[in-house]
């Protein structure tokens, strides 16, 4: 347990390493000069393979390499490493200068001339995405995204296929297996307000259909006792989430019985 909790810490602490340094490296795009590649780099530490330099400065080295990306201080590179980055043979580089357009500056000066940011960037991207390290990081973390969305989105059908649910059975309609599913789902729920069940061919014609949705929400809220004005609820944004939650899950009217409206067309009674 202790042994699996351990890589798993190791693997995260990884993965959070090449996010940073591709953060760092970005937000240092415009010190980047033009690729330096090298087939090993030799450091006091150990030695890397396939090393592409993206970043130096008056202190550190940052590249990338057959392992992932790493920032090292320029005083632990091998001084014949230092001699390959600065293109020089000479023995100067060990003792911490590097010879950068022609001439060597100190590891206190950093006169670096920019040239060319955009190519810079580029380059970096090319060397990061190249990474299989950063791609199986930034691989899992977009599969994590896209599930969660997904998951999110099913919970939410689920969710809203549940109130219609009981919605149906406390209006006093059978919703069955209908409900459950899109676009059919409206079978149930126009049979729960008392509206003919043609009038699902209104629902996919333009205009009509929202003059259909006014008149559905006003019926439904009647079919479960509940006041017309609830179906203006049920019409407006956000206010419609919690009318539904309120239609479903509370009771039937202050009677405590329900009172479904009359089937529609059925003319009202005169007024005495």
């Amino acid at each position: 347990m202790n042994k699996t909790l351990s890589t798993c810490g190791r693997k995260l602490v990884r993965r959070l390493i090449v996010l940073a340094a591709l953060g760092l490296a970005t937000l240092c795009a415009p010190a980047l000069r033009a690729d330096i590649k090298l087939d090993v780099l030799k450091t006091a530490s150990g030695s890397y393979s396939n090393v592409t330099v993206f970043t130096r400065t008056s202190t550190h080295l940052s590249f990338s390499h057959a392992g992932g990306v790493a920032v090292i201080k320029l005083s632990e590179i091998n001084a014949d490493s230092i001699a390959a980055i600065n293109g020089s043979n000479t023995a100067s580089a060990a003792a911490g200068a590097v010879v950068l357009n022609g001439h060597k500056s100190s590891a206190t000066e950093p006169s670096y001339t920019p040239a060319k940011d955009g190519a810079r960037l580029h380059s970096l991207t090319t060397a990061l995405t190249a990474n299989p390290l950063l791609k199986r990081t930034l691989g899992s973390v977009s599969r994590n995204i896209i599930f969660a969305v997904l998951g999110g989105m099913l919970v939410g059908w689920l969710l809203l296929c549940f109130c219609f649910h009981k919605i149906c059975k406390k209006a006093g309609a059978e919703p069955g297996v209908l409900v459950w599913l899109p676009v059919l789902q409206l079978f149930p729920l126009l049979r729960a307000a008392q509206l003919p069940l043609w009038w699902f061919v209104i629902w996919f014609i333009p205009i009509a259909n929202l003059v259909a949705q006014v008149v559905w929400c006003v019926r439904i809220s009647e079919a479960r006792g509940k006041s017309p004005w609830l179906g203006v609820l049920l019409i407006l944004p956000v206010t419609n989430l919690f009318a539904l939650l309120y239609l479903a899950f509370s009771g039937t009217g202050a009677s405590g019985e329900k009172t479904a409206p009359a089937p529609f067309g059925t003319p009202r009674p005169a007024a005495a």
